[in-house]
């Protein structure tokens, strides 16, 4: 079955609310396609999922080195410092996702955010 195995397992380990068999799914899928976005975006939701806001820094730092674009990883990683203490990367980065999607899918988030930090979006 190879990497669609351990993606649709991990899949339906988040469905299911079991993040540690989530997560050890996506790491596999990750070894046996290490620039996979998906099996990447998938390692960094488990890590946030089991309360390991450290794991999915590593994680989205290496999505956006492969995608610096992806506006997904970039929103993500600034939750993921936002969790881990990191309030002014956290900042910078919901700042720089709404510079580049003003209008994306949560741009409106990142606002609230940057308000509820006491910081004008």
């Amino acid at each position: 079955r190879g990497f669609d195995g351990p993606m649709d397992r991990a899949s339906k380990a988040l469905r299911g609310g079991n993040g540690r068999e989530e997560l050890r799914l996506y790491s596999k899928a990750e070894e046996m396609r290490p620039s996979s976005i998906p099996a990447i975006a998938g390692k960094e939701r488990a890590y946030m999922a089991v309360g390991l806001p450290q794991g999915a820094v590593r994680s989205y730092e290496k999505a956006l080195r492969i995608s610096p674009s992806n506006g997904l990883a970039m929103f993500g990683l600034a939750d993921a410092y936002r969790a881990s203490g990191q309030t002014q990367q956290a900042i910078t980065l919901y700042k720089r996702y709404l510079d580049r999607y003003p209008k994306g899918p949560t741009a409106d988030r990142a606002r609230r955010i940057l308000t509820s930090l006491g910081v004008s979006p």
